[in-house]
């Protein structure tokens, strides 16, 4: 028999998640494995190969929803450590978004 998955409030996950252990929220909005972190379906906190948590910004420019923002500010509170949180996107993708961006005003 499978072990049930804990549920517990946002910042309760993100904690699970810093500690390698499964958990998830009652809407299913926010779950871990204790490897990935995930708000909804979208992958935005993994681990480095040494065990060190990575989180993956986006928050704007890189803004998916609110929820995630929100998600994704908690979990680089919890982490605390600047180096642990990256783009989601490669350097060239921003720059060509902005572009498409900007080219596209006004159409």
């Amino acid at each position: 028999m499978a072990a049930s998955i804990p549920i517990l409030t946002i910042r309760e996950v993100v904690g699970a998640w810093i500690a390698g252990e499964s958990a998830r929220t009652k809407n299913g909005s926010m779950s871990t494995d204790g490897e990935t972190l995930k708000s909804y379906d979208l992958e935005i906190g993994t681990r480095s190969y040494h065990g060190r948590p990575i989180v993956k910004d986006y928050r704007s420019p890189n803004f998916v929803s609110q929820t995630t923002s929100t998600h994704v500010g908690l979990a680089i509170q919890a982490v605390n450590d600047p180096g642990s949180v990256y783009s989601p996107y490669p350097p060239m993708v921003g720059v060509a978004r902005r572009d498409r961006d900007h080219n596209t005003k006004g159409f």
